[in-house]
């Protein structure tokens, strides 16, 4: 079995590898998809036509003019594999201020020039190389594999992936998401927020006689004070759960300088994965 899954894994490497992912990154460059204002259909266009041209049925959901989803599934196994991915991306700004177009796509020096290259236009030109080369083995896995290049991440998202949510079209039992702005590289679940509006009374009296009167101000104090004290406590994970975060914590304080982020940043975040945070807002 484990020699059978590595001859698959070699010759979906050698399918991705064949693809031009570099060619394919620069055009969704070129098609401008600035949001706002939030028109994808130009870098929508792109991936639908490249997907096309290698044999895969496209569905294009729109929820509003300009504000297109792509999705392909495929495969009738039981259990799913999503492959994920925004097309829009942050305003240029100011063209004045960049040396290059920030829309021309141009490799130079071994990178792709341009706004929205790596956030994330570089990452669906990887995951639609992917999703191409694992289609062709869906038999061998007897699975699902779906792919969806999303509208209105910068903003929000409710045009995209919150749209194809409601709608139950993300749906899997696993998913990849090529986002470069992120310190997780495994997510196994999502913390919950438990948000707490205390409302406290007191009773008013003269300043120099504070005991005939009730403080509402120390009242409330006390409370944030037994709130607090739930700060820093560990919850308890699967054993597997563990394991993954203590593995990530060598291993993103290792790629730390690739990530952007400082060695005590890095293990500040596995912290927060494993404990019940608490923050005091407005008093």
């Amino acid at each position: 079995m484990a020699s059978r899954l590595g001859e698959l894994k070699e010759k979906a490497l050698r399918e991705v590898k064949a693809i031009d992912v570099v060619g394919l990154c620069s055009k969704l460059v070129r098609a401008r998809s600035e949001n706002p204002p939030g028109d994808v259909s130009e870098a929508a266009g792109v991936a639908m036509d490249w997907l096309s041209e290698h044999g895969h049925d496209v569905r294009r959901l729109e929820p509003e003019p300009g504000r297109i989803n792509v999705l392909v599934d495929e495969g009738r196994g039981r259990r799913c594999l999503l492959l994920m991915g925004h097309i829009d991306v942050v305003p240029a700004g100011d063209m004045g201020r960049w040396s290059f177009d920030p829309f021309c796509g141009d490799v130079r020096g071994g990178r792709v020039l341009g706004r929205g290259s790596t956030d994330m236009k570089g990452g669906v030109a990887c995951i639609m190389a992917v999703f191409h080369a694992l289609s062709g083995l869906l038999e061998e896995f007897n699975g699902r594999l779906k792919l969806a290049l999303t509208c209105d991440e910068e903003t929000g998202g409710r045009l995209g992936a919150g749209y194809m949510a409601e709608r139950g079209l993300l749906d899997a039992d696993g998913c990849f998401i090529a986002e470069p702005s992120t310190p997780y590289l495994a997510i196994l679940g999502e913390r919950g927020l438990c948000w707490l509006k205390l409302v406290a009374r007191g009773r008013p009296a003269h300043g120099s006689v504070p005991e005939l009167g009730v403080n509402a101000i120390r009242i409330a104090m006390e409370a944030v004070d037994k709130v607090l004290a739930l700060h820093g406590r560990e919850v308890e994970a699967p054993g597997e759960i563990r394991d993954v975060l203590t593995g990530m914590e060598g291993l993103i304080e290792a790629a730390s300088d690739v990530l952007g982020l400082r060695p005590e940043v890095a293990r500040a975040f596995i912290r927060a994965c494993s404990r019940i945070t608490v923050n005091v807002g407005t008093i």
